[in-house]
C-alpha cells in the first residue's frame, strides 16, 4: 500500500503524466482560427456593419417623422384634439365625467392641455367632428401618435371643409396574458363607452354632423355609445339626454370591429344604436386571424362570432335601418392581419372612411393600398 501512494506522489510520475498529456495534445488536429481573427479586414468590416445597422435603425424612425410631419402639416382651418378617459373607473362612471382630460394639438406640433369648454366654444364656427376610438394594446403615449397619423390619412384627399378631429383616449395598455387582455379590454370597452357618448352629447346639438371611427375595440366603445346615445341602457346605466334640439345624424365607420355580430340588432345588447345613426360603414376582414379567434372572450367552446369577421346580418334588420348600412371586405387590401396601419395604408379602404365620415370628393386615380406598403411599416400599431 506504501508503494501504491509512494508512487502517485513521486513528482517524477507527475512529471511523465505531464509530458504525456502534452504530447497527446501535440499529436491532435488543431482548429481553424476564426476568419475575423485570420484577416483583420474581415473584423473591421463586421464591426463597421453593425454600426452602421445601429445608427440606422435609431435614425430611421426619427427621419421617417420628420419627412411624415414636413409633409402633412396640421390644415389651417382644422383643429386636433385628445380625450382621455384613461384613469376613470367603470363603475358609476356618471360621477367620474368631469375627471375627463383634453389636450389640443397647436400650430407648434406640440400637444397643449386645455379643458372642454374650449373644445366646445360656441362663439367658434362648428365644423364637422370625427371622434376616433384607437383598438387594444395602446399606451397613453402611443394614442397621441396614432391620433395624429389617423387624421393625416383622413384628410389626404379630402376638400377644404373644416374638421374638428378628436382622438379619443381609453385605457387599452397591454396586460400580460393574452386571454386575461382582451376580456379585461372588453370589459373596459363597454364601460367607456358611457364617457364617448357624454362627450358627444356635450358637443353641439343639430349644428355640425358628428362621426365616430372605431378600430377593433374602439368599434366596440363606439357601438355602445350609440346605443346610450339612442336611449338604451347599457350595465345597467342610462345617459341623460338633454331636451334639446334633435342632433343632426350621425355617421359612423368600424373597421374589423370587435363587436360580437348580432349585437347591433334589434332588441340586443346594442339595438338602440340605430336611432342617432344616419349612416354606418362597416370595413369587415374575413381573414383576420385575431377576429377568428374572437369567440376566446367567452371562452374556446364558445360559437361567437365578430363582427368584423362576418359582417353584419342585414336581412335581420328592419327596412330602414337596414338602408344605412354598407359593408365591404377588406381581406384582398389588408389580408389576414389585424393591424389599424394595414387600414390606414389602403387607399380603398379609406376613400371609403373618408366618404363615410366627411362625405369627402374622392379622387378617381388613388393608387391601391398595396402600393403604400412602405407607410404601412412606418405607421407600426400593437393590435390584439
Amino acid at each position: 500500500m506504501e508503494e501504491f501512494f509512494a508512487r502517485f506522489a513521486c513528482p517524477q510520475t507527475l512529471e511523465g503524466s505531464a509530458q504525456s498529456t502534452i504530447s497527446r495534445r501535440d499529436n491532435m488536429p488543431e482548429l481553424p482560427e476564426p476568419a475575423a481573427r485570420r484577416y483583420p479586414i474581415v473584423r473591421q468590416f463586421v464591426v463597421r456593419a453593425c454600426t452602421v445597422f445601429a445608427a440606422l435603425a435609431v435614425l430611421a424612425p426619427r427621419a421617417a417623422t420628420a419627412a411624415e410631419d414636413g409633409h402633412w402639416p396640421l390644415r389651417s382651418q382644422d383643429s386636433v384634439w385628445l380625450v382621455s378617459s384613461r384613469g376613470l373607473g367603470c363603475f358609476n362612471p356618471a360621477a367620474q365625467v368631469e375627471r375627463l382630460r383634453y389636450w389640443r394639438f397647436d400650430e407648434d406640433r406640440a400637444w397643449t392641455r386645455s379643458q372642454l369648454s374650449e373644445l366646445v366654444d360656441p362663439a367658434q364656427k362648428q365644423p364637422t367632428t370625427v371622434v376616433f376610438l384607437h383598438g387594444n394594446r395602446v399606451a397613453s403615449c402611443d394614442a397621441f401618435n396614432t391620433g395624429w397619423r389617423a387624421y393625416r390619412r383622413l384628410v389626404g384627399c379630402a376638400d377644404e371643409r373644416p374638421i374638428r378631429f378628436v382622438v379619443w383616449s381609453w385605457p387599452s395598455a397591454k396586460i400580460c396574458g393574452p386571454v386575461k387582455d382582451v376580456r379585461i379590454k372588453a370589459a373596459r370597452a363597454n364601460a367607456h363607452g358611457y364617457y364617448v357618448a357624454w362627450f358627444v352629447n356635450r358637443i353641439d346639438r343639430g349644428k355640425a354632423p358628428v362621426g365616430l371611427w372605431g378600430f377593433s375595440y374602439g368599434a366596440r366603445v363606439a357601438t355602445g355609445a350609440l346605443h346610450l346615445l339612442g336611449g338604451g341602457v347599457l350595465n345597467g346605466r342610462r345617459l341623460d339626454l338633454s331636451a334639446d334640439a334633435p342632433r343632426t345624424p350621425m355617421r359612423a365607420a368600424l373597421l374589423a370591429a370587435a363587436v360580437d355580430d348580432d349585437w347591433l340588432l334589434p332588441a340586443r345588447r346594442h339595438g338602440d344604436a340605430w336611432s342617432p345613426l344616419g349612416n354606418l360603414l362597416l370595413v369587415n376582414n374575413g381573414c383576420d386571424r385575431v377576429l377568428a379567434r374572437y369567440h376566446w372572450i367567452y371562452g374556446r367552446r364558445c360559437c361567437q362570432e365578430a363582427l368584423g369577421y362576418v359582417g353584419l346580418p342585414v336581412g335581420r334588420l328592419p327596412a330602414e335601418d337596414a338602408r344605412k348600412v354598407s359593408q365591404i371586405n377588406a381581406c384582398c387590401y389588408v389580408g389576414d392581419q389585424h393591424a389599424f396601419a394595414s387600414y390606414l395604408a389602403s387607399s380603398s379602404v379609406m376613400a371609403r372612411v373618408r366618404g363615410a365620415l366627411l362625405e369627402a370628393a374622392l379622387t378617381d386615380g388613388e393608387p391601391d393600398g398595396i402600393e403604400l406598403a412602405d407607410e404601412a411599416q412606418q405607421l407600426e400599431l400593437v393590435v390584439p
